[in-house]
């Protein structure tokens, strides 16, 4: 027998419900809901006619014009010519009534830290050069507050970007593993998560020519009004089987690297060229794919259980995103899986190490155990450390972590890594066909046959993941078609068997009707690159990082891992001196891990910063300091533009959930109405102004300032969350109590 205790609220202010028949659903779906778990519940549903939230996160029933800065300037005074300041085309306070001269429009700042003694003032913008406008506003009050007709403190939530609050007691956790060669989903009910043989995930499976897989490759096929029409191997099949597939369709595989190749110039409106080159938006591309996920995932559950009830609401999503990444390439995937119908606040991106080392450290049995191997990573101790390699089919994430004393982990080494996944060995071996038929055959064969080329690639991903050193005796074998040895004759006027015997590779390379076979020596220099770039990446991270010296543990996951080459490479390289561990499944360690990580939010309690963040803002002029060609006047007051007001700092461990000290602001314009604060990223630990080299905006936040009258405080407190994946900023006006949530844009 289940106890279950549910206490069930309904308030309905200023508003009258005649219709019985939804509170009986609403009544009933909370009852099921509960009989499907064995914890407790205790709803409130609350309706104030004031504040209603369409499904996109606005307000209905009561206009707001939020305006928005469409780019974030990243210009230095010095490139804009002589005696022209900083606030004439970057901001962060904006005046809304009366027009005020450009220097008129400043406001001091100072740091509510002792530490910083400094009295800044933050970059403004004049009347005469207002921000653009956007047609979906990026920040409104998140949560100001309002007195009530009871005389006390409400919160209303007023949500136009970023999440409001993540759920935390979601009744099921889906996570999608969106690779860049291979993806898929999976689930986990809470009872599942917490059952006594371990985590009861349910994993997708998808079919393949002769087996059934945990994931498909990373390819779609869409129509020629660009709706979707199939993924994985069937999206491969319909490609190269249908005759009007080129034409009329697109085709996109491997896309994913591209938000890491574009990430400075990565917007909403980035365009991805497809297969057989036809160009559309990159953001639906990603919804499409994320879309269908999400109609499967929930197709899946209601054939495995139609006893159960829920809701997609009671679904919280997680989407795998590699650590490298920037905030913009993590921003695009949170409003891709909003196009595809996922709100914010049921949404939660995971950096993939993480999860990995979430799943490997709560299932032991995941990982295969050998004599002597010491004690697993699921039982270190608190102080253990270890190396994560995430070893993807683009991009190469590496970290590290340390236990502790209450199990959860925090990490010891900002992620590092690049470009040398799967993918490389690919190029490699494109490289290699150029040299062998020419670049200009190869070319026509894309073009004018895109699913023969597509063919070559497929049968080489096969051969590049099954291909073992040690269990491959005699020559590898890749198809070659017949279009691709037409175009080569036609071309050069002599056949590919003449032309390979008067290359370089005619000891090690011959060809046979449709098949051309090659010896070890020349395949595993496709890896060559690709293995060296990661060996070296991490030894020179193990030696030069005195926080890893006494770290004795690599763990390496990620779908690259499965190959026996790049084991042996990993093996033969750390072995010695380090325990290298290897789950059963390292492709699957990722998206299991990132199930489990919706259940366990704070799994690492602290990151490394990776950067210093701050402001770009004008302070007080520094005589003997400060270049005097800077210095300009407001009143009896000097000041100089572009200097940096560092928030956080390259380095510094920041904890999960937590903002760090926060900063006065105080606008000296009475009629000023918004604040925009321009957030800059740096590789130095203390930059001086936001021009320097090492220095990047990143994107933007505005403030609404309440209406006041003149004289009266107008200071505005604020701090930043760098601890996800986003930088959360938090508001606050001293005078009001007003407070402002967001999520800086960086997408412009």
């Amino acid at each position: 027998m289940i106890a279950i205790r549910t206490t069930i609220k309904i308030i309905i202010c200023n508003k009258l419900v005649t219709d019985s028949f939804l509170v009986v659903s609403l009544v009933y779906y909370l009852y099921c809901h509960a009989a499907f778990s064995d914890w407790n519940y205790n709803y409130e549903v609350e309706v104030e006619n004031s504040v209603v939230l369409n499904n996109m996160g606005n307000q209905t029933g009561k206009t707001s014009s939020s305006p928005v800065k469409s780019t974030a300037s990243k210009t230095s005074s010095k490139k804009r010519g002589k005696g022209k300041s900083r606030h004439e085309s970057t901001a962060v306070s904006t005046s809304q009534s009366s027009p005020v001269p450009a220097k008129a429009a400043t406001a001091t700042a100072s740091s509510t830290s002792s530490s910083q003694k400094l009295s800044t003032v933050p970059n403004t913008l004049s009347t005469d050069s207002s921000p653009s406008f956007s047609k979906r506003p990026v920040l409104q009050g998140d949560c100001t507050s309002a007195l009530s007709n009871e005389g006390t403190h409400r919160q209303k939530t007023h949500l136009l970007f970023g999440k409001k609050s993540v759920k935390k007691s979601s009744f099921i956790v889906a996570a999608i593993d969106f690779g860049t060669t291979f993806s898929g989903f999976a689930y986990c009910t809470k009872d599942g998560y917490k059952h006594s043989a371990g985590p009861q995930i349910q994993m997708h499976t998808w079919a393949a020519k002769t087996t059934m897989t945990a994931k498909a490759p990373t390819c779609v096929l869409l129509d020629f009004d660009k709706n979707f029409k199939s993924f994985g191997y069937e999206a491969n099949s319909e490609f190269q089987d249908d005759e009007n597939a080129e034409e009329n369709c697109y085709f996109f595989k491997h896309f994913k690297m591209k938000l890491y190749e574009q990430k400075d110039e990565l917007t909403r409106d980035t365009m991805f060229e497809s297969e057989n080159g036809m160009t559309m938006p990159a953001i639906r591309v990603f919804s499409a794919i994320i879309k269908f996920f999400k109609d499967k995932l929930v197709e899946d559950m209601n054939s495995k259980d139609t006893k159960a009830y829920f809701l997609e609401s009671d679904i919280h999503w997680v989407l795998t995103v590699p650590a490298i990444w920037n905030l913009k390439a993590k921003q695009f995937m949170r409003e891709a899986a909003h196009l595809a119908g996922i709100e914010d606040n049921q949404l939660t991106l995971a950096l993939e190490p993480e999860a990995a080392s979430l799943y490997c450290r709560r299932v032991p049995n995941s990982v295969v155990r050998h004599p002597g191997d010491g004690p697993s990573i699921a039982n270190f101790q608190a102080g253990a450390k270890y190396l994560i390699m995430d070893l993807g089919g683009g991009t190469i994430d590496i970290t590290a972590h340390e236990v502790l004393e209450d199990g959860h982990l925090k990490e010891i080494n900002e992620p590092t890594g690049g470009y040398w996944g799967g993918l490389r060995v690919n190029e490699e071996f494109t490289r290699f066909l150029q040299r062998l038929f020419g670049q200009d055959v190869l070319t026509e064969l894309k073009e004018n046959y895109p699913a023969d080329w597509q063919a070559i690639a497929d049968d080489f991903e096969l051969k590049k993941c099954a291909y073992d050193p040690n269990g491959v005796m005699g020559k590898i074998t890749i198809r070659i078609p017949l279009t691709l040895v037409e175009e080569y004759e036609n071309t050069t006027g002599c056949s590919l068997r003449e032309a390979i015997s008067q290359t370089p590779f005619k000891d090690h390379l011959e060809f046979k009707q449709d098949k051309l076979r090659m010896d070890k020596a020349i395949f595993e220099k496709f890896f060559e690159e690709s293995i060296t770039n990661v060996v070296s990446k991490v030894e020179k991270l193990l030696r030069e990082n005195p926080q890893l010296h006494n770290l004795d543990t690599i763990l390496v996951v990620g779908g690259y891992a499965e190959s026996p080459l790049m084991q042996q490479a990993i093996k033969d390289k750390f072995a010695g001196k380090y325990k290298i561990v290897i789950p059963s499944d390292p492709n699957l360690a990722i998206l299991k891990g990132a199930v489990m990580y919706g259940f366990e939010l704070d799994a690492v309690k602290s990151r490394v910063c990776k950067y210093t963040y701050g402001i770009g803002h004008q302070r007080t002029f520094l005589e003997g300091f400060d270049d005097p060609k800077k210095k300009w006047k407001h009143g009896r007051h000097s000041y100089v533009d572009d200097a940096f007001d560092i928030h956080v700092s390259k380095g510094d461990l920041v904890q999960y959930g937590t903002f760090q000290d926060g900063k006065d602001y105080h606008p000296v314009n009475d009629d000023q109405t918004q604040a925009w604060f321009d957030f800059y990223a740096s590789d130095d630990k203390d930059p001086k102004f936001v021009y320097e080299n090492s220095c990047a905006c990143l994107g933007f936040v505005g403030v609404e300032l309440s209406p006041r009258q003149r004289g009266l405080d107008a200071t505005v407190t604020l701090e930043i969350n760098i601890s996800g994946t986003d930088i959360e900023v938090k508001a606050t006006e001293k005078r009001t109590g007003n407070v402002t949530n967001a999520y800086c844009n960086f997408l412009g």
